[in-house]
Order: structure tokens, then sequence, then C-alpha cells
């Protein structure tokens, strides 16, 4: 009984079932209209956790950014994006664009892209005003 109970485990788990099988939550086809905004580009980290941004963070801001923590568009009118790229950059990878505009004004053109509360953009386009 004890052998037919583990081999009805073993099936359950490790055979695929299309009854529990689940769609590719990650779709790559961003069918989006190009958004334009207007902001400062700063790094998540810290200013999520302390607020900290501006000149006087600038240097810990790139810092991070190169480690990898996530950078963002903090939007003229207040709204917070958190910068990311197309597929599964790393993070390392997408940062490496945008390091000579933390704690710039910028204009960008991208992506929208909006999920349970959290805003994030595919920036394609980008200049210090």
């Amino acid at each position: 009984m004890k052998t037919i109970m583990l081999l009805a485990m073993f099936f359950f788990v490790a055979v695929p079932s299309p009854v529990f099988a689940e769609e590719d939550p990650v779709s790559h086809d961003h069918n989006v209209a190009d958004t334009t905004l207007q902001g400062t580009i700063i790094e998540l980290a810290c200013y999520l956790q302390h607020g900290a941004r501006g000149e006087t963070h600038k240097s810990c801001a790139r810092e991070c950014a190169e480690k990898g923590l996530p950078l963002g568009l903090l939007t003229d009118d207040g709204l917070l994006y958190q910068i990311m790229g197309e597929g599964h950059e790393s993070l390392v990878k997408i940062n490496s664009r945008f390091l000579d505009y933390i704690e710039a004004h910028v204009l960008v053109v991208g992506k929208v892209l909006i999920k349970n509360e959290l805003k994030a953009i595919i920036i394609e386009k980008i200049k210090k005003e």
C-alpha cells in the first residue's frame, strides 16, 4: 500500500499534467504604445528605504546601480516607475545604459507596463533636459 501511495505521489509531482499546466505568465510582446515621461532617474533601494536621492546621493546611487540594484524614474508629477529591460536582461546590464543619467532630469520615451499597481518602463530613448 505504501508503495502504491509513493508511486502515486511521484506521478502527481513529477509528471506534468495539462490540468495543472499554466500559460507562460511572462509575455515579451509589449504591444503597447510608446509613452513620453519627464522626471529624474533615481536608485530605488535607497530611495524607498530612507528617501535618499539628489546630488548628494549620486555616487552611492551609481555604485548601487552598478551592483544591480534597480533604477527608477521619478516623474515630475510624483509617479515612480521601475526601469526594466526587454526579456530577462540582468539589472547590471540594463543599468549600464543609464549610469550617466542618475540624478539627472530627463525626457524618456518607452513602453509603460503596469501590473498590480507596480509601474515599470522599458526606456527606448532618453535625453537630459
